[in-house]
């Protein structure tokens, strides 16, 4: 299986960040049987997990968030025939050729809010597993 991870947010500082960069290095070291195709942003990660022999890494450029996920990312996907698209930070593109999953790393509260005022219609927590 040729497995897409999105890594837009491996140099963010933050938890996202860490995260990111964890997943990624345990997934390749656990799992030498899948090919994966690593997407980067910048280039400045290039090579960061070429020593992993079922790694191809790909740079898609910077740009507009919404770009690099929307467009950029089907893109690379339809051309490395990815079977499933993985994203560390809760996006994952619309139109994308495969299945996509994402990571919504904390727990939220989802609430739908009338407009002028300080009451909800409906109020609750996330779901554990959300399917479109």
């Amino acid at each position: 299986m040729r497995i897409g991870i999105m890594l837009r947010s491996l140099d963010e500082q933050g938890g996202v960040g860490v995260y990111t960069r964890y997943i990624t290095e345990s997934l390749l070291a656990l799992d030498p049987h899948n090919e994966y195709v690593l997407l980067y942003r910048s280039s400045e990660n290039l090579g960061r997990f070429a020593h992993h022999p079922n790694v191809t890494e790909r740079v898609l450029g910077g740009g507009n968030k919404a770009i690099w996920d929307q467009i950029k990312v089907p893109r690379a996907c339809r051309r490395d025939r990815v079977d499933v698209v993985f994203h560390p930070k809760f996006t994952v593109p619309f139109f994308a050729p495969c299945p996509a999953v994402m990571v919504v790393p904390n727990r939220v509260e989802v609430g739908i809010w009338r407009p002028f005022s300080r009451t909800r219609l409906k109020s609750g927590p996330m779901p554990r597993t959300v399917t479109f």
